[in-house]
């Protein structure tokens, strides 16, 4: 029963935040109507640069206060931010910078949530069927969030969105509260011994620098993970320029956005089911990278609307195959758990930098070029030709 209580709170929590980062979005490009692709990209590239800046921060903090209930107290302060960013959301300045410290404290919340939280369900229910109901719920919020919160936010308008998302902060604070007794039963001294675990782990980690561990892999991981770094840095500005895309230049209503969301949602649901027919090889990976990129080019051409959200659709697909793929070549690379959360952890920061980076090339260049459209051709045709490179060097290299 209170892993009901969790998953409930992971429901409410995830819906509120998702309305608050779209009403932003809505905000923001009705403010800056010609610079709305620049403010998109600043607003894409919070998480990216707290993730970077703030992660030696969070372990800190988590090694020092090893109480659960602190959960409860991160909810409530994030309902606090979430007020003051509606009562300033005529000035945009205040907005914003209670909106990033709001995401500060949520990023903070959410480590904890996965790892203090663990120390609940690993002794009382299978780990493998704690992360398969983790896995269908994310899955189903995936696609019905955007929908739910484009609908929630054109029915009592953008600003007003923002006390929905308080009002859920509130409810999953009270939720953390109604199993906080459970929470406790796990001694104090068990939590600790498990974070300081952690904290060594973590210590661990950083001794180990990315390219010495890729350089002991396989040349078919090489090729692998740098083609996977390389397309991630081409595809990360695709999500706030496909917003802005389908927001101004082809007047998608606020409705439409949401369905557009959630059916590249359905493509990702679906793509989970397609991997297992697509061939299992470093062949077919390639072919997968250059059909995303085809799919992104035929979203910037004057088409039917209903054809941009199937070919958004192809793009949720084949991002999970690619995903899925990568995923899988990490887990058959390594022999031994150490390494693999070792290399695991260096990529993440690895993938956040690089995710900055495209932020920002993509932030400098939306000051040269201002059709959208324009710009999704250029990133498709970046991709074909990153793919197709990769191949002729991964065939030069095996011959």
């Amino acid at each position: 029963m209170k892993i009901f209580w969790y998953f409930l709170h992971n429901i409410i929590s995830k819906i509120g935040n998702k309305i608050t980062s779209i009403a932003i979005l809505f905000i923001l490009i009705s403010n800056f109507s010609k610079n709305s692709l620049s403010i998109s990209i600043l607003l894409f590239s919070i998480d990216p640069i707290i993730n970077i800046f703030f992660s030696r921060l969070y372990s800190k903090i988590i090694s020092r206060y090893q109480k659960f209930g602190i959960l409860v107290f991160l909810d409530f302060i994030s309902a606090i931010f979430i007020f003051l960013v509606f009562l300033f959301s005529k000035n945009i300045l205040l907005m914003f910078i209670f909106y990033i410290l709001l995401s500060i404290v949520v990023n903070l919340s959410s480590r904890y949530s996965k790892g203090l939280f663990f120390n609940l369900t690993k002794n009382t229910i299978k780990e493998e069927w704690y992360y398969k109901i983790n896995s269908r719920i994310n899955t189903i919020l995936s696609i019905v969030a955007p929908s739910i919160s484009s609908f929630i936010i054109t029915k009592i308008g953008n600003e007003n969105a923002f006390i929905f998302d308080g009002v859920s902060f509130m409810i999953g604070g009270i939720i953390y509260l109604l199993i906080l007794d459970k929470l406790k039963e796990i001694t104090q001294s068990k939590v600790k011994e498990s974070i300081s675990e952690k904290s060594v782990n973590i210590r661990s980690k950083e001794e180990y620098k990315f390219m010495y561990m890729l350089s002991k892999c396989s040349n078919d991981f090489k090729f692998i993970c740098t083609l996977f770094i390389a397309v991630s840095f081409i595809t990360n500005f695709e999500e706030p320029l496909i917003f802005n895309y389908l927001s101004l230049e082809r007047s998608f209503s606020k409705e439409l956005i949401g369905i557009s969301l959630s059916i590249f949602s359905v493509g990702m649901f679906l793509g989970s089911f397609i991997y297992d027919y697509i061939p299992k090889n470093t062949l077919g990976l390639f072919a997968c990278v250059v059909l995303d990129g085809f799919f992104s080019f035929f979203l910037s051409i004057n088409i039917y609307r209903w054809l941009i959200v199937f070919f958004y659709m192809l793009q949720g697909i084949m991002a999970t195959v690619i995903m899925i793929y990568f995923s899988v070549s990490i887990q058959k690379e390594f022999e031994t758990n150490d390494f693999f959360m070792q290399f695991d952890n260096q990529l993440n920061k690895v993938l956040s930098f690089f995710s900055l980076a495209s932020y920002f090339c993509g932030f400098l260049l939306s000051n040269i070029i201002s059709d959208s459209s324009i710009f999704l051709k250029i990133l498709a045709i970046l991709e074909i030709l990153t793919a197709i490179f990769y191949l002729y060097r991964w065939k030069v290299i095996n011959k």
